[in-house]
């Protein structure tokens, strides 16, 4: 990192926009790890009422993720963040809630799931248009590995902490705590004033529709959103089900579990520090063939590797998924109009997470069925499918660089 690359963070739209991805971040890397192994712990819980509450929470933010597009092209992009983070935290305080009262079921934290899905959705299309408005295009990408950044030190503070919280302070705290900091990000997101948006005055849905001319005039990103369609839904069933499952049972619970999630963040902190200063000619193919690290982690919970193994195999995923995604969200900033970003980076978010309920759901029941070491072993071969397809297309290895 050069100092140059924190010069934006002078600009104080960006620093908010900054801490309240820093803040969302944070309690959302300690929310699941918390949940799942409480779940876990209720009486005749398995892996498919993990299963239950994770399709839950990931079929409401495919929901939500077009109508948080739409919204920030028409209305606020600072206003749908906040209004995801108000969602999201009164999904999670419920939880709480269920769990200092003692009131909790699966079912009861399945339907709190829905407000959490639906808030963090409404969220995820937007940072990605809120950067291109407030930062000029030569100061992207150090801007895009910032975020990045910050995004992932707090997934290591928060998976880190997540088992020790758990331990020490119980579900209903480790809940309460998390729904404390989606409203302090939400509150530091009220109220920023962005480039004004421009209301097109057509309807919600024909907003959708330019929106989706927009994302499937252009191959490469239809070809992108495609794979990573596939490899959500492999990662999802592996990391969201499968791995706590294993875990529990083979590699110390929740520490080992945190221990493992927090190696992939560490690993996510060294790829953007990688992608804030790499130069490359052909982003996506480079970044294409460094998520092969992706599915060599899931393999290697399949039997599992010693814990160390596990962990380390997640660093070298989370170097892989930065530099890859540091490069994708230049692309999309440099490539897209500005008026139509959100809608695009909306469709990329629900194109990619449209299975992920359905590989959380068929990974769970395969576990149940087929064990959990042949479902890791499938879900590590799909995903290397997914990985490595894209670079059978030109429009996406021809794509040119960050710099021209």
């Amino acid at each position: 990192m050069h100092k140059s690359d924190l010069t934006i963070l002078r600009d104080k739209r960006f620093a908010r926009t900054f801490l309240s991805r820093t803040l969302t971040v944070l309690g959302g890397s300690i929310s699941p790890i918390a949940i799942a192994f409480a779940v876990l712990d209720l009486p005749g819980a398995n892996a498919k009422s993990l299963a239950l509450v994770e399709m839950m929470v990931v079929t409401f933010q495919v929901i939500a993720i077009m109508i948080g597009g739409v919204l920030a092209d028409r209305w606020s992009r600072s206003g749908t963040v906040s209004l995801g983070g108000f969602v999201a935290a009164t999904g999670m305080g419920f939880i709480g809630i269920l769990f200092s009262t003692e009131q909790a079921t699966i079912h009861l934290i399945a339907y709190s799931g829905i407000l959490i899905g639906l808030g963090s959705g409404l969220g995820f299309p937007v940072y990605t248009a809120i950067i291109a408005d407030i930062v000029a295009p030569e100061q992207r990408q150090s801007a895009n590995a910032l975020i990045r950044l910050g995004r992932n030190i707090s997934g290591i503070g928060g998976a880190g902490i997540a088992g020790t919280l758990v331990y020490a302070i119980g579900n209903a705290g480790t809940q309460f705590i998390v729904t404390s900091l989606f409203l302090a990000s939400a509150l530091n997101m009220s109220g920023l004033k962005l480039h004004a948006t421009n209301p097109s005055g057509k309807s919600f849905f024909k907003d959708l529709k330019d929106g989706w001319h927009e994302f499937a005039s252009r191959p490469w990103i239809v070809v992108v959103v495609v794979a990573s369609l596939l490899i959500n839904a492999c990662a999802g069933g592996a990391i969201d089900v499968v791995g706590p499952v294993i875990a529990k049972a083979e590699l110390g619970g929740a520490r080992g579990w945190s221990l493992i999630v927090a190696s992939g963040s560490i690993g996510t902190v060294l790829g953007a520090l990688i992608a804030m200063r790499i130069r490359y000619r052909r982003p996506l193919v480079i970044g294409n063939i460094a998520m092969i690290a992706l599915p060599i982690s899931i393999y290697s919970l399949s039997a599992p590797m010693p814990l160390i193994v596990c962990a380390a195999t997640f660093v070298l995923s989370g170097i892989a998924g930065d530099i890859f995604g540091v490069a994708w969200d230049g692309a999309l900033q440099r490539e897209v109009p500005p008026d139509a970003l959100a809608r695009v980076s909306a469709y990329d978010w629900f194109g990619s997470m449209a299975a992920a309920p359905i590989g959380i759901a068929v990974a769970g029941a395969s576990a149940t069925r087929f064990g959990n070491g042949v479902t890791m072993q499938w879900l590590a071969i799909l995903a290397l499918v997914g990985v490595l397809a894209p670079l059978c297309f030109r429009s996406v290895t021809r794509l040119a660089s960050l710099e021209r």
